[in-house]
């Protein structure tokens, strides 16, 4: 579908036109990029809209825009448009983007408890996804109570949709106050991980009275196997050996059917469309790659490693692919991993490049070295404070065994300050915390020191800096790795991985293989055995 086939969209005057009718001028200290009151008015014009974007488009200022040209706030009741948005999002951009606009100043609440909702006298609400993360019973009441004190939403907006399980109680509250409200918009940067019944409840969700489709119909006319798998890393490095509903690959028989369904139904917007891409400026990648040796005493020690194992090795390559094998090659590999990006003995000479990199960066602008492991990411900032001080450098992760948890409001702090503070130069991040949430446009250098099983989150992590609105106009990207160990491997099927990656919202008759984005960890096994 084509985003600008509306003529009230490619009106040559609407961007005037909407700038006079919300008080925005020319004059303003405010800017918007010039495509986005086009995305105003595409959303304005229709009731419902799915909208799989790409990362940096300013999805929040185009909803405040949308929110102005759809209503006059000061007339609206208490709770009339409802935005839920993931806990890290509502400071630092959902609130922050709205207070933007003077129209809308005083008149947006963040609603933390029922409490606050029941008593807000505010038409607009920012509202966490926790909130509707309760247990059915209570979901139930919350639900009911907003209704019975005529607090539903006429507009809900929900941000980073594809958090939402179809069988979760928060989807369960939000379908109950679907069913009052006229407009509705789901936002998403990252459509894209596979998952045909994630697309099907989405669907459903948004236009419960005309898709007809029902559930295991869908899935029966699209699939071509039902299958089962593992999502073994969870958080950073917790290995989990329960199995998890899969559903595998698209059919390429049904692939143009499927593909005319959801494009009638879902928006998919680039940063290439030509009306995206006239608007704007992309900082210039330039990406190399370090091909490192260990040291002989480091080498000896990883090769005497896979060696004592290789025995156990070859018997799991066997099954491999099965629930069970994957869980215990995964248990195999973790200490080869760790034998070379951060051994207790050894300082692995991509930790030492790692040093020289941003020493040599340091110079044109910030450098974040991004991180997969809890171990790696420790490693690496405890080598960069020492080296450079520890006024320098800062570190975001998730949860450390050693030091502990990091809250999302210390993470606000430490990236306010990577950004901000012009004597901190290094940022040392977990990759799965690079998915969405951050903004990391002041940095000029990306490292990525060791990487995720899941091909994705790089490109997801390299999304951060490589956005419109970025400081500079280049980025450099480097990828270290240490050659004839799994750290080259790693970096090898990752990069496959990538050049195949194919988006489910992307199939067409000219594309039709589907890939998992995750790497195949038998294949690790047969590049670790062949040494």
């Amino acid at each position: 579908m084509t985003l600008w086939n509306n003529d009230f969209a490619n009106h040559p005057s609407f961007a005037i036109h909407l700038r006079t009718a919300i008080g925005i001028h020319k004059s303003s200290t405010f800017e918007y990029r010039e495509y986005q009151p086009r995305f105003a008015a595409l959303y304005s014009t229709r009731p419902i809209n799915i909208c799989a974007g790409a990362q940096g488009l300013g999805k929040t200022v185009i909803t405040a825009l949308t929110v102005l040209t759809l209503y006059n706030v000061k007339t609206l009741r208490p709770g009339a448009i409802q935005i839920v948005v993931p806990n890290q999002l509502v400071s630092n951009r959902w609130v922050t983007d709205f207070t933007r606009f003077s129209q809308l100043l005083g008149r947006i609440e963040f609603i933390s408890s029922e409490a606050k909702a029941v008593k807000s006298t505010c038409p607009i609400w920012i509202i966490t996804m926790d909130f509707y993360k309760r247990k059915s019973k209570v979901a139930k009441s919350i639900a009911h109570r907003l209704i019975k004190e005529k607090k539903h939403p006429i507009f809900l907006i929900v941000d980073e949709v594809h958090h939402f399980k179809g069988n979760s109680d928060r989807f369960r509250i939000l379908k109950k106050i679907r069913k009052r409200v006229s407009r509705l918009l789901l936002l998403s940067g990252t459509l894209s991980d596979g998952n045909i019944e994630q697309i099907y409840d989405l669907l459903k969700f948004a236009y419960p009275k005309n898709f007809h489709w029902i559930k295991s119909q869908f899935l029966r006319e699209f699939q071509t196997k039902k299958a089962s798998a593992t999502n073994y890393l969870t958080g950073e490095e917790d290995l989990v050996d329960q199995p998890t509903r899969y559903l595998p690959a698209l059919s390429v028989y049904k692939i143009p059917t499927y593909s005319g369904i959801v494009e009638s139904k879902i928006h998919r917007v680039r940063l290439d469309d030509p009306s995206v891409k006239c608007c704007i400026t992309l900082p210039t990648p330039e990406i190399s790659e370090y091909k490192l040796e260990l040291a002989p005493d480091h080498q000896a020690y990883y090769q005497h490693l896979v060696q004592t194992h290789r025995s156990e090795l070859e018997r799991l390559k066997g099954y491999a692919d099965t629930v069970v094998g994957r869980a215990k090659a995964l248990q195999m590999l973790e200490p080869l991993i760790r034998a070379v990006s951060y051994p207790d003995d050894f300082t692995p000479t991509k930790l030492i490049k790692c040093g020289d990199l941003v020493e040599a960066f340091k110079d044109q602008g910030k450098t974040v070295i991004f991180t997969d492991k809890i171990g790696s990411g420790r490693r690496v900032h405890n080598y960069l404070s020492e080296r450079f001080g520890s006024q320098h450098c800062v570190r975001i992760y998730a949860d450390d065994p050693e030091i502990g948890r990091m809250s999302p409001a210390k993470r606000e702090e430490t990236l306010s300050q990577f950004l901000w503070k012009d004597d901190i130069f290094a940022g040392t991040f977990s990759i799965r915390l690079a998915g969405e949430g951050i903004d990391l446009l002041q940095a000029s250098s990306i490292i990525f020191y060791d990487l995720p099983w899941e091909a994705i989150k790089v490109a997801q992590a390299i999304s951060r800096c490589v956005r419109p609105g970025a400081v500079k106009p280049f980025v450099k990207i480097a990828y270290l790795f240490q050659r004839t160990t799994i750290d080259e491997h790693m970096f090898r099927l990752n990069q496959a991985k990538q050049a195949q990656m194919s988006l489910l919202l992307d199939y067409s008759n000219s594309d039709i293989g589907q890939s998992s984005h995750r790497i195949n960890v038998s294949d690790v096994l047969d590049l670790v055995l062949q040494g």
